[in-house]
């Protein structure tokens, strides 16, 4: 019987392949899988793209994701939509390994586009590369879990910012006929507001109407017909990022909406026709956003100890 060596066993285990040669960088390969890469992403943003248009749940879940993320572009939130939807805060690797945290074993990135260089086009027009860019949701860190619950709203802090963030004066009214207890006249440049209603439903009703007086400053003409949807979805936004309830919302004509949108476009344009839509949707939504949040943060500020004791 041969005595067993320990020796060969350690030996044996210790031992690794020799190293191979290094395969010479391919700058046209590189390049392939880039634009393949990129290719894909397009792909799954104009897939999102078409179905949030013809499926009104899903066009809802669309608006809640760019409420959420009011930074991120119309493509980018129907790539997170696609890929998390239940995303709450996003960075790259790099930015959580800098703020402490780290990816969770196995867990995978969502792909968003990112602007590159600029280059010009054909026509002498300038264009923009877009790279892929992949980042992780808190949820996939190493950061204990938290609860997110909905901030506790002052009714009334709140109402006085949405005012200060209107476009033109809101004047209250006795009796208003227009269904919705509110209405913006472009003719005399204000809101009518009939009295007597609840918080939430004063926030709803004079955030469409703000949206409406928006989109007439906005746009080269005003119809208010045509700029109904879009009010109606900014308001959504509105209410979803200042906490008021949106049990009342139905999107069952946003479908529709978005086929009269692309009537008449080219099959090879629709889903940027209906990004450029949901785009207006977006900015008047931020541009409402963006004074509503400033309005609060000057009420935060102390007055000044001689106005106080006048």
């Amino acid at each position: 019987m041969n005595e067993l060596n320990y020796d060969d066993i350690f030996t044996s285990v210790q031992q690794e392949p020799e190293p191979g040669p290094e395969e010479p960088f391919d700058l046209d390969t590189w390049k392939e899988k880039k634009q393949a890469d990129r290719q894909q992403v397009y792909n799954m943003a104009d897939d999102t793209t078409m179905a949030v248009s013809t499926n009104s749940e899903y066009f809802q879940d669309y608006l809640d994701v760019q409420a959420h993320f009011p930074r991120y572009s119309v493509t980018n939130a129907m790539l997170i939509l696609a890929q998390n939807p239940e995303a709450t805060l996003l960075k790259d690797f790099d930015a959580w390994k800098a703020a402490g945290l780290h990816i969770q074993k196995g867990a995978e990135g969502i792909s968003i586009l990112e602007p590159g260089n600029s280059y010009v086009r054909d026509n002498d027009s300038i264009g923009t590369n877009f790279n892929v860019k992949r980042v992780f949701d808190i949820s996939q860190t190493t950061t204990p879990p938290r609860a997110y619950g909905s901030a506790r709203v002052d009714d009334r802090a709140l109402l006085k910012a949405l005012a200060k963030s209107s476009p033109v004066p809101i004047r209250p009214v006795d009796d208003l006929a227009a269904k919705g207890g509110a209405v913006y006249d472009p003719g005399q440049q204000v809101i009518f507001l009939r009295k007597g209603m609840d918080a939430p439903t004063i926030f709803i009703a004079v955030s469409k109407e703000i949206a409406h007086a928006e989109l007439a400053k906005s746009r080269d003409s005003y119809d208010r017909n045509e700029a109904s949807f879009a009010a109606y979805c900014t308001a959504y936004i509105l209410c979803q990022r200042n906490h008021v309830p949106v049990d009342g919302f139905n999107f069952t004509a946003a479908p529709v909406a978005l086929a009269t949108a692309i009537e008449g476009v080219e099959q090879d344009k629709v889903t940027a026709k209906i990004r450029e839509t949901l785009t207006e949707i977006r900015n008047t939504a931020n541009s409402i956003s963006g004074r509503i949040r400033q309005a609060k943060e000057q009420a935060k500020v102390p007055k000044d100890k001689g106005d106080q004791e006048r």
